[in-house]
């Protein structure tokens, strides 16, 4: 972690802050829409309202799950039609190189198992509109070299700079935000110099991720209890419930650096010290053919701060060594000046249409099937017979003379004549 003062911590919490509610602005609407997408491709096509209505009526509410076969097709034919990778040799670079890193990114997309995440980022993609995945280095089994991991994240835990309209989000994406579910335990292993002393499990704006209304910034956003209500759950273990809202943010900002730049091998390192400066000077001297010094530059530098509520966690500069391009990789469906959607919105309304169609035909042969009786009470001499077989087709019905029975569909039709049918 950066050593920061308090003063600078104060300005850091707060500049996140600000990322954080532009996140759940800006992203108000798509949540909304995924929601609802990911509902119907489950199955659970039905208003509320409108079910509650149907079991009241004792009328059937048939779903009759059309976007289910519809999405897995397209994700089959994605994965059967994958793509591979190759590197291929620019201006006149030696092809034998470009082989080997093939070869290089084929081995650690495998070791990633980049095919099964990237499946199901397209999977999010299609259903919600948004698909993520995220990319890391684990130094839990190679300590000095670690190992690249990529990660499908779920895509209602991340949160981008919505401002923008690029589909690249490098190209105009001031940051990408992500949230994880931690215990304090798992806090206290991976920021041990952190006193979490302050941090309680009851405390909503914690488990929520609600902004902290003690603060100078008090504009309300509702919808962000409802977004973080839909990722409770209902029936979640002790433990699952007492996790908390941890935002890793990952940002850019305009700086200005020396840069030192190998014009061999395109690889540019940035000079901040006096030695530093110095020698790269030394170096463009001696091999004026191979480097190049540029002096206050100004570029983008990316940072990554971590926090939860209004405690700092970590906070590092340049965490890429000179990598200004985003860890989380975003794939949209369908993508035109920042609004997205996947293939389920176009589909929603016609579903609606069937499963209604379908349940009032079902309704009107039920009713129809099933309309039921009229008569005298003592036109029968056991009326629990036409209780159970009153809807079987050919039945026959016993009565007795001068008395009335009849069907009551036959009956609504037959009355608009002028008489009533009876059973003979």
């Amino acid at each position: 972690m950066e050593k920061l003062n308090a003063q600078e911590k104060d300005k850091l919490l707060k500049r996140m802050r600000r990322y954080y509610r532009i996140g759940l602005r800006t992203n108000r609407d798509w949540i909304k829409r995924a929601k609802q997408g990911y509902a119907f491709y489950f199955g659970d096509q039905w208003d509320a309202a409108d079910r509650r209505k149907c079991e009241s009526e004792n009328r059937p509410a048939l779903t009759v799950n059309k976007i289910f076969p519809v999405i897995n097709t397209v994700s089959g034919i994605k994965r059967k039609n994958k793509q591979d990778f190759k590197v291929y040799p620019f201006k006149g670079s030696n092809q034998n190189w470009a082989q080997v890193y093939t070869t290089l990114l084929k081995d650690t997309a495998d070791d990633a198992e980049s095919e099964w995440e990237t499946a199901a980022m397209f999977d999010d993609g299609i259903i919600s509109g948004k698909g993520w995945v995220g990319l890391d280095v684990d130094y839990s089994e190679d300590p000095l070299q670690g190992d690249l991991t990529l990660e499908r994240l779920s895509p209602f835990e991340v949160l981008e700079d919505g401002r923008d309209k690029h589909y690249n989000l490098n190209k105009g994406a001031e940051f990408v935000i992500r949230l994880k579910r931690m215990t304090k335990q798992e806090l206290q292993d991976e920021f041990p110099d952190v006193k979490l002393d302050n941090v309680s499990y009851d405390d909503l704006a914690e488990a929520y991720g609600l902004p902290d209304a003690s603060t100078v910034e008090t504009e309300d956003y509702p919808e962000e209890e409802a977004y973080f209500a839909e990722h409770e759950g209902e029936g979640d273990e002790e433990e699952e419930s007492r996790k908390l809202w941890v935002k890793q943010c990952w940002w850019k900002s305009k700086e200005y650096f020396n840069l030192l730049i190998n014009t061999t091998t395109d690889e540019v390192r940035r000079v901040t010290d006096k030695d530093g400066i110095e020698y790269a000077k030394y170096l463009v001297d001696t091999y004026p053919d191979k480097y190049d010094f540029l002096e206050h530059q100004r570029v983008n530098n990316m940072h990554v701060t971590t926090w939860i509520g209004n405690k700092l966690l970590d906070h590092r500069d340049d965490p890429l060594q000179g990598c200004c391009k985003f860890p989380l990789v975003r794939f949209c469906a369908y993508y035109m000046e920042g609004f997205n959607i996947g293939m389920v919105d176009n589909l929603v309304d016609p579903q609606q249409e069937h499963n209604k169609r379908r349940s009032q035909v079902l309704h009107h042969l039920n009713s129809t099937a099933n309309s039921g009786w009229i008569g005298d009470d003592d036109a029968l001499a056991d009326w629990s017979v036409l209780e159970d077989f009153g809807s079987k087709p050919g039945i026959i019905i016993k009565k007795r003379p001068g008395k009335v029975t009849a069907n009551h569909s036959c009956s609504r039709i037959t009355r608009s004549f002028g008489h009533v049918r009876t059973a003979r």
